[in-house]
């Protein structure tokens, strides 16, 4: 069978770009495009976020879990499944998080506990012992600041 095309002439399968994203444009979607003989692509763009979101939402028909069961390094599975899971899912007035704080993502301003949060207290505590001898009169305070103490 020769591939339909947009206007009749071409042999070679038109690609279909654009679409939804992952979380909402799957396998079925490229099943069916490809089926009418064109080209169908599912993007993996923000496929960790997906993962984690579904796992907070308490993996609803276990499709995340049976993805895992099947994941070729297992000790990053049950990793990843500790870090995210939520039985019976957040709150729904809660944001998606972990819990943490991720560095890259405090701006100048924050709030101390939220730099202490991101370092963690043992890292934070030897970070300022380093400020308080290096920079005491904190003159480096853009970002993600550690009061020299």
């Amino acid at each position: 069978m020769k591939a339909r095309t947009h206007d009749g002439t071409d042999p070679r399968p038109l690609i279909i770009q654009g679409g939804m994203g992952a979380g909402i444009s799957d396998w079925r979607l490229a099943r069916a495009v490809s089926s009418q003989g064109q080209l169908g692509v599912v993007s993996g763009t923000a496929l960790d976020a997906i993962l984690a979101r579904r796992l907070q939402t308490g993996d609803p028909g276990g499709h995340m879990r049976r993805a895992l069961d099947r994941f070729p390094a297992p000790p990053i599975a049950d990793r990843i499944w500790n870090t995210y899971f939520v039985p019976g899912g957040k709150d729904a007035a809660k944001p998606f998080t972990n819990g943490r704080v991720y560095v890259n993502y405090i701006g100048a301003g924050e709030a101390p506990d939220r730099v202490r949060a991101a370092f963690g207290a043992d890292k934070y505590e030897k970070l300022v012992a380093i400020k308080r001898k290096y920079d005491p009169m904190n003159v480096f305070r853009i970002n993600q600041n550690i009061v020299p103490g």
